[in-house]
């Protein structure tokens, strides 16, 4: 595992999370981080 792609990844996610207006989507996107970890 390269470490610029968990870089990319990583800001997609919390770019996701910041834009992330539902609470549904926040918590679908707090499970994927928790997966990934």
């Amino acid at each position: 595992m390269g470490k610029t792609f968990d870089k990319r990844k990583f800001r997609c996610i919390f770019a996701l999370l910041f834009d992330g207006r539902t609470e549904i989507q926040k918590g679908l996107i707090i499970k994927n981080v928790k997966h990934l970890l």
